[in-house]
């Protein structure tokens, strides 16, 4: 039996978690479901088409949060309540809190099988060092983000029984 997958996605700039969003056609946040709903009822009144309408259909559920320690939190939270995370998005800088290594190494104390993908625009840290502090099951990509590698990615570091389709 497939499943969609549960993302935990942790980055401090709100650019990157919405191409996220774009990029793996995620429901709008409430203040954007505000915002479409406005433009919804604008053009019903013009009786115009409406270009907004058309969304990517989403392939999994997700939870973003700007740092570290709100991803430790959030992420203690969810297991708690029985909804845990399949993977996580992980910035490796997100001042003014702990990196994403230190995030990584919290919340592979809570499950030390959890699946990670790190993303990065500087060179703050090597695969072998991640992998000496973190062990196997993450992958480091450098930012900006190509959209399908991205897809293929999640579509990687998921187990099978999770159904992640990448879209056509």
């Amino acid at each position: 039996m497939h499943r969609e997958p549960h993302l935990l996605i942790a980055d401090d700039d709100p650019r990157v978690i919405d191409y996220y969003r774009l990029a793996l056609g995620l429901p709008a946040t409430p203040e954007e479901q505000d915002t479409d709903q406005e433009l919804d009822e604008m053009f019903s009144l013009l009786e115009g088409e409406d270009p907004l309408q058309e969304h990517a259909p989403s392939h999994c559920r997700a939870v973003t949060v700007s740092q570290g320690l709100d991803a430790l939190r959030v992420f203690g939270e969810m297991a708690a309540a029985g909804t845990p995370f399949d993977l996580v998005l992980l910035d490796m800088r997100m001042p003014p809190g702990i990196d994403g290594l230190e995030t990584a190494l919290g919340l592979r104390e809570q499950n030390p099988n959890l699946p990670i993908i790190f993303f990065t625009a500087y060179s703050d840290y090597k695969n072998e060092l991640l992998e000496e502090q973190i062990g196997e099951g993450f992958s480091l990509l450098r930012k900006p983000i190509d959209e399908a590698l991205l897809r293929r990615e999640i579509q990687k570091m998921l187990p099978d029984e999770l159904c992640f389709e990448l879209p056509k």
